[in-house]
């Protein structure tokens, strides 16, 4: 038998909700949660029950970040070259931007990202 999965509050996880995405949403779900330093679960509850998330400057954080900054480099060096802005450059940059901001003004160690605006 399987263990039982607790959250942190201990409340027992044995609800499954699946849906469907896009790769384009799939793929934007993946960079958030990496960016913010969580499971894609996390995230995704966090998202629909609006909830503020805090964000733990720590390394797996940060290269997060800079892989993202250079996954920005790639297509904005596309755009450069005659190719279109699209919708999920344009989240991806401001997500992005928004994040690296928030954490230099931010001397604490968390910084909320309020996912509701």
């Amino acid at each position: 038998m399987s263990r039982k999965n607790l959250d942190r509050q201990g409340r027992l996880r044995n609800t499954l909700v699946g849906f469907r995405v896009s790769e384009e949403e799939n793929d934007l779900i993946n960079m958030y949660a990496e960016m913010l330093g969580m499971t894609k679960q996390d995230y995704i509850i966090s998202c629909t029950c609006r909830k503020d998330i805090k964000v733990n400057g720590n390394p797996r954080v940060f290269k997060a970040l800079k892989d993202q900054v250079q996954l920005l480099i790639e297509k904005l060096e596309k755009i450069d070259e005659g190719q279109d802005i699209t919708p999920n450059t344009e989240e991806l940059l401001y997500a992005t931007f928004s994040l690296y901001k928030a954490m230099i003004e931010n001397k604490e160690s968390f910084i909320s990202f309020n996912n509701t605006e």
